[in-house]
């Protein structure tokens, strides 16, 4: 029914989930052939956090709060 009606929509599969850079960007185009002029998505900061692996989180967690002096 979405296909017949034209709405916009990307479709994400197992496959598309592997690569989360890529499939961000076929919706941030998707999203700008239907109008959307914001920003592009960036992938830095809190997106590496999303995408790290957990132990290398709080290691690094871990290290900053010692050098400062924290417990």
């Amino acid at each position: 029914m979405i296909r017949r009606h034209d709405f916009g929509y990307v479709q994400v599969t197992k496959e598309k989930l592997r690569y989360a850079r890529t499939l961000v960007g076929e919706v941030f185009r998707e999203l700008v052939s239907r109008g959307y002029d914001g920003p592009p998505p960036r992938f830095d900061g809190q997106w590496l956090l999303l995408f790290a692996r957990v132990h290398d989180v709080l290691a690094t967690d871990r290290a900053l709060r010692h050098r400062s002096g924290g417990a």
